[in-house]
């Protein structure tokens, strides 16, 4: 008898078992088509803040963008209607938008999260180029849907090409890098305000003061800052700010300061 009730709850279990799963799953497959006939509520668009610089996306441009691609922002469409990876793909297309994250909650809001490009440079070179450039050297076109607080880059500078970071001698190269330099350094960040580029060279002007600091070229960089640095700190608080009109950083191991005003 023993036996016979062994053999039984061996049998029994397995089938038991494979039972639950049945009902298991029909159960999940009831909730995914119960959760995709549900209507999206409302949208939620909420913009990403960029560590290193003041940016930010204008929403209602992006509610444009959704109207215009897909008819409408899908409040009342149901779940199972909308495509999150399109949306997406939608979204990583503008300009100005990074990578873009969209969901559902479980109170059907669809959020959309968007991350914005990085700028850090602005360049308005007087002869119509004014755009950003992002933390990858990427073009961001200047719009109002966009706005950033960034470093100004004016003077005789070579125009955007995709490639420009892998070119020889090619000056928007030297004035990106340069611009991460400046970015890195908290000291030239706080005080560097614009960049002007003449005859393959560079000037700084800094937030403070009037004086045009004379860096040359694309070199030796670091080394022409810390002699900044130790002018900024151990001369000027004892002569003044006012007292120069430029700083030159041009001959190696040298500070060459012009006075202005005839001081």
């Amino acid at each position: 008898m023993k036996e016979q009730l062994k053999n039984l709850r061996n049998w029994l279990w397995p089938a038991l078992g494979l039972s639950g799963v049945v009902v298991l799953v029909l159960l999940l497959l009831t909730a995914v088509s119960n959760r995709k006939r549900g209507e999206i509520r409302d949208l939620k668009i909420h913009v990403a803040e960029v560590e290193s610089q003041q940016a930010s996306l204008d929403t209602k441009g992006i509610y444009d963008l959704l109207t215009k691609s897909f008819g409408g922002t899908f409040v009342g469409r149901q779940l199972g209607e909308i495509d999150i990876r399109r949306i997406e793909a939608v979204l990583e297309q503008d300009p100005f938008v990074k990578t873009a994250e969209v969901w559902v909650d479980a109170r059907y809001l669809l959020h959309i999260l968007l991350y914005p490009r990085e700028p850090v440079l602005r360049i308005m070179d007087g002869k119509g180029q004014d755009y950003y450039l992002d933390i990858e050297g990427n073009r961001i076109p200047k719009s109002k849907k966009f706005w950033a607080r960034t470093l100004v880059a004016t003077g005789d500078i070579p125009p955007h090409v995709p490639d420009f970071k892998e070119r020889k001698n090619y000056l928007l190269k030297d004035l990106y890098e340069l611009t991460l330099d400046i970015l890195k350094d908290p000291y030239m960040n706080g005080l560097t305000e614009q960049v002007h580029v003449q005859n393959g060279e560079f000037i700084l002007y800094p937030k403070v003061g009037r004086q045009k600091i004379y860096l040359g070229k694309y070199e030796q960089i670091e080394n022409k800052f810390e002699r900044l640095k130790h002018f900024y700190e151990k001369v000027l608080p004892v002569k003044g700010l006012e007292r120069y009109e430029s700083i030159d950083l041009r001959f190696d191991g040298q500070v060459v300061c012009k006075k202005g005003n005839g001081k």
